[in-house]
């Protein structure tokens, strides 16, 4: 068995009436950050890790359950999955978007599931639907998996160089898929 857990984003489209227009197809993510490691080596290991923070300051992070907490709520643009029009590369060393966008977007609750589709593979979704209410479109350039701790420090897990135009008043579900 040659399984590896690997990162997977997508966006789908949606009508004003909360129909499904489009699903668009799976692409892999840039890559996990070293966040993601340092706070995989805390959960692991159960030792204190330097982790940077949204703001580039580092903190030495303790073992705790809620360091991978992404479960934004309705309106929340601090943690989740956010979105930005930046277009520096990705760096593993990426604490945050080059540039969020937050002003008159809409940021939907974010839900997870886990999906069992093959006896081989697990598949965890996070979805997050964002509604452009700014009055122009929005060419969104990267995309972000960002968790908090009970500290409400923040770090950025993911961060994905993703094209994709948010226009006047449409709402588009980003999904991340961690396979494993």
């Amino acid at each position: 068995m040659n399984k590896q857990l690997r990162l997977f984003i997508r966006h789908t489209d949606v009508s004003p009436d909360g129909r499904v227009l489009k699903v668009h197809p799976w692409r892999p993510a840039n890559t996990l950050l070293r966040n993601f490691a340092a706070l995989l080596l805390i959960f692991f290991s159960q030792v204190t890790q330097s982790v940077k923070d949204w703001a580039n300051a580092d903190h030495d992070d303790i073992p705790r359950s809620d360091n991978f907490a992404v479960n934004a709520a309705l309106s929340n643009t601090t943690y989740g999955i956010l979105i930005g029009t930046g277009e520096t590369a990705v760096t593993r060393t990426d604490y945050k978007l080059a540039t969020q966008v937050t002003t008159d977007i809409t940021h939907s609750t974010l839900s997870y599931e886990l999906l069992n589709p093959t006896t081989d593979d697990w598949h965890i979704l996070l979805h997050r639907s964002f509604t452009n209410n700014t009055g122009a479109a929005i060419d969104v350039k990267e995309v972000a998996l960002v968790a908090k701790n009970a500290n409400t420090y923040i770090y950025c897990l993911d961060r994905t160089l993703y094209n994709v135009t948010l226009g006047i008043g449409v709402t588009k579900i980003i999904t991340y898929k961690i396979q494993i």
